[in-house]
């Protein structure tokens, strides 16, 4: 348990430690005394639980205590860290103020609690009243614990773990198989198999994130898949958790099949059994155009990778940049945005659903295919490093040549047809471009590809413009 206790009275702040430590035994308790300690604590740290006074000074040197600033603490915890629980310490129950919050403050399944109120008022002195309160989620806690989570991947961060015994335990599951599936972001995505007694297993794609990046994603969900995209080909959002996850959220998206892996993962065999008709084919949904932009290659560039961090690259050359100053149309329409080879899942029907949509929107038309090939290429988690012994991506600009000696010849081929169908070989060649210059970013040797690739898509631009 990590614990803001806001409170400047010393017999007060040592019974509380008392309280939290007969509950919970270990805690991590941060104390602060005034208003200024505790937004410093607040926007540096998350936290499972924070108790409040109603009545403390403005910084610590002040002799100022107020209820406001007690409000303003709790204001600013709500606003970094909505989700967290807190408990208002009050020398009267009956405090308008506090009152009026706990009324507003709405209820949530926090730590394995279902409706926990999220703002409470506890009488200050009463040790049975607050340590009542404690023991709710300790007894939340010990129930989440009955789901199991084994980690079949990389170790799995504390919260990570926590979404999903909290749902694997509104399912009524003993146990979950957890495995990683995280992309280029800072979220934590997995591919959760619940095991129940008496039930199939349930497949759900969990991902974990800050709390404003979850509530994007899901709606950029309703407002472009949900309603768009052909069912069957996306993981539907089923539920979103987004209370006591220390400032976190979770969404969990449901999958139709058990045996859905990721394209990467079916990319390992000999030959890949996936069909990038398939994985168009999920797609189709978003065809029409919705406009045209005129840019330069070099301004394309720039709105996702700038000319500082650009040129500070291990994997810069100077002639990567030789053709910023031509000018070029750009046909957009609804495309995914991140679609690599993880956001991507096959079943062992061949059956293709799409997940992660935090990036999609009206952008180049050429960019799912394009992202799609490119990760294979440049990915990290890209299984190429053992499936594909020698890669010219010098060769890189004629698909048939660089795909003859490696195992995805087929796939390459028809990614760079779909891509070249969704606008012209020029627009792709630059999306192409755009895409390798923003994965140039990331650890050799995907980086050291990445710009061997756009070196070999600026060639062909210059070619074709000749």
């Amino acid at each position: 348990m990590r614990v803001l206790l806001i409170e400047d009275e010393d017999r007060s702040v040592r019974q509380t430690i008392e309280s939290l430590q007969h509950v919970f035994g270990e805690v991590a308790v941060t104390v602060v005394g005034s208003l200024a300690e505790a937004l410093r604590a607040i926007e540096t740290q998350f936290f499972d639980l924070a108790i409040c006074d109603i009545q403390i000074r403005s910084d610590e040197s002040s002799l100022d205590a107020s209820e406001q600033h007690g409000i303003a603490a709790y204001e600013a915890l709500h606003l970094h860290s909505p989700g967290t629980p807190v408990v208002f310490l009050s020398a009267h129950a009956s405090v308008d103020n506090t009152s009026s919050r706990t009324a507003s403050g709405g209820v949530a399944d926090v730590m394995g609690v279902p409706a926990f109120p999220l703002t409470q008022v506890v009488v200050k002195g009463d040790p049975a009243k607050i340590e009542a309160y404690f023991r709710r989620i300790r007894e939340g806690l010990a129930d989440l614990a009955l789901c199991t989570v084994f980690d079949a991947g990389d170790s799995l961060d504390e919260m990570f773990v926590r979404a999903v015994q909290v749902y694997g335990r509104s399912i009524g599951s003993t146990s979950a198989e957890v495995t990683p599936m995280s992309g280029l972001s800072k979220a934590r995505v997995g591919l959760v198999r619940f095991m129940q007694d008496s039930n199939p297993d349930a497949v759900v794609v969990l991902k974990l994130d800050s709390q404003e990046r979850i509530r994007h994603e899901v709606a950029l969900y309703n407002r472009y898949v949900a309603n768009r995209l052909t069912v069957g080909c996306f993981a539907p959002q089923i539920r979103t958790l987004d209370s006591g996850l220390r400032g976190m959220a979770a969404v969990a998206s449901s999958l139709a099949s058990p045996s859905s892996s990721s394209l990467f993962s079916r990319m390992e065999a000999s030959p890949p059994p996936v069909s990038i008709a398939a994985v168009r084919s999920a797609l189709s949904g978003w065809t029409a155009e919705v406009d045209r932009i005129t840019t330069t290659i070099g301004d394309y560039r720039r709105d996702l990778l700038d000319d500082e961090v650009f040129v500070e690259l291990p994997t810069f050359r100077s002639e990567l940049t030789a053709l910023d100053d031509v000018q070029i149309e750009i046909s957009r329409k609804l495309c995914h945005g991140d679609f690599h080879g993880e956001n991507v899942l096959v079943d062992d029907d061949g059956r293709v659903v799409v997940i992660d949509f935090a990036d999609c929107g009206v952008l180049p038309s050429s960019l799912d295919a394009a992202a799609l090939e490119l990760s294979l290429i440049a990915h990290p988690k890209s299984p190429i490093e053992h499936c594909w012994a020698e890669v010219d991506c010098s060769a890189w600009a004629d698909a048939d040549s660089f795909s003859r000696n490696g195992p995805w010849s087929t796939e390459i081929r028809a990614l760079r047809d779909w891509a070249i169908a969704e606008s012209s070989e020029i627009q792709a060649l630059v999306v192409y471009y755009g895409q390798a210059c923003w994965l140039m970013k990331h650890k050799d040797p995907g980086a050291a590809r990445a710009s061997e690739v756009a070196a070999a898509a600026l060639q062909r631009i210059r070619a074709l413009l000749a």
